[in-house]
This record gives structure tokens, C-alpha cells and sequence, in this order.
């Protein structure tokens, strides 16, 4: 989880500068599913025959293109996304870097080494 969000104060406006900077450099650097950016990670997957769990930032360019998830996927061992988790609800000064989640990942998928399901904490 981003530290900063935890240390700014809301309302001050050398906060709110810096706050915009981090958030504008975290935003740049986010995974977004409907590109290939999660590529190379499911090609080795593909390659090494390998289940892969992780925890990252999203962005969905679907709608507004603006919105943060917290997600967690689960990637197949032929490179396919089996599941994407968003947090539900971020905690307080979670939700001034993340948008709520619609809990459409909140299920398990059958891998080769059995049954895998997630839940983000942070």
C-alpha cells in the first residue's frame, strides 16, 4: 500500500500538491488488464508451467480511466488471467488512492495444484 496516503493531510495545499504528484506517478505506473501489460509476467508463467499469484495497482481505461484498484490476479499456467480480485472497500485513507471493487472476483479457480481464491488486506 502506497505509505504516503497514511501521511498527508487533506486540505493543506503543499499536501495536496504532493498528494496529486505521487498519485499522478503511481497512476502512470499501473497495471492496466486491458493492454498487454501483464504480458512478460504470463509468458513466463506459460513458459515455466507456473500458477502466479500478485498483488498490484490497476487502472481501468475502460470507463473513466482514472480510477486505482487494489488487485490481486491469479495467472494460469498457460499465461491466461484466471481471476482478478479488487478490494472491496478501502479503509479510510486507502480511498484517496483506490476506488471500491464490485466483488465479481471473489470466487476460486481450479489450477493444476489445486483450488486458489484471494482477498486483499492491506
Amino acid at each position: 500500500m502506497p505509505n504516503w496516503c497514511w501521511n498527508l493531510t487533506a486540505g493543506g495545499s503543499e499536501h495536496r500538491a504532493l498528494g496529486n504528484a505521487i498519485h499522478a506517478k503511481l497512476q502512470a505506473n499501473s497495471v492496466d488488464l486491458s493492454t498487454q501489460d501483464l504480458q512478460p509476467i504470463q509468458d513466463a508463467a506459460a513458459n515455466l508451467g507456473l500458477v502466479v499469484g500478485m498483488g498490484m495497482n490497476e487502472i481501468d481505461n475502460t470507463f473513466s480511466g482514472s480510477t486505482l484498484y487494489n488487485t490481486y490476479v491469479i495467472i494460469g499456467d498457460d499465461g491466461s488471467i484466471l481471476n482478478r480480485h479488487r478490494k472491496l472497500i478501502p479503509t479510510n485513507p486507502e480511498r484517496m488512492v483506490w476506488g471500491c471493487g464490485d466483488a465479481s472476483g471473489l470466487r476460486v479457480v481450479d489450477t493444476p495444484f489445486g483450488r486458489i481464491g484471494s482477498l486483499n488486506h492491506q
